[in-house]
């Protein structure tokens, strides 16, 4: 089953292990889950229970003091024998979505990115100066997807 899903992928998938809060229902508050892929029609996250195919989730993805709110609707839910729970990944449903899911997987980056140019020029960078550098390597390519 796995394999007919990855064909079916049109966006390629980035690894992003971000905590998650996941919410499937209005009346309930939201659960605590872990991303473990991002792309521009949908994310991937382990949860404990099998979710059923359509089902509407709203998802918040915390990065540093912001939160990023996604809504999307369940496409599959199997097991991950790794880690006994279910491998669960949504669509999207709505353009601000799908944007609002990739200014997090951004911000993400530019964190990382700011690590990796610490190491290599051997002192501390700021975030300001690690998103600067960031956004004169990669809004070319960022500008084209919207």
């Amino acid at each position: 089953m796995i394999q007919a899903l990855i064909e079916k992928r049109r966006f390629r998938r980035h690894p992003v292990h971000v905590p998650l809060a996941v919410r499937a229902d209005r009346d309930s508050g939201p659960s605590p889950s872990q991303s473990t892929n991002l792309s521009e029609g949908g994310l991937s996250f382990l949860w404990p229970v099998a979710l059923p195919k359509d089902i509407p989730l709203q998802i918040t993805i915390p990065v540093k003091e912001k939160q990023y709110n996604v809504k999307g609707l369940v496409v599959y839910s199997v097991k991950d024998e790794g880690s006994g729970f279910f491998r669960t990944g949504i669509r999207f449903t709505d353009a601000s979505s799908t944007f609002m899911a990739k200014l997090a997987e951004e911000t993400i980056e530019i964190l990382d990115y700011r690590k990796k140019i610490s190491l290599e020029l051997g002192r501390e960078i700021t975030e300001e100066e690690a998103a600067r550098r960031w956004v004169s390597k990669y809004a070319e390519s960022f500008a084209k997807l919207f």
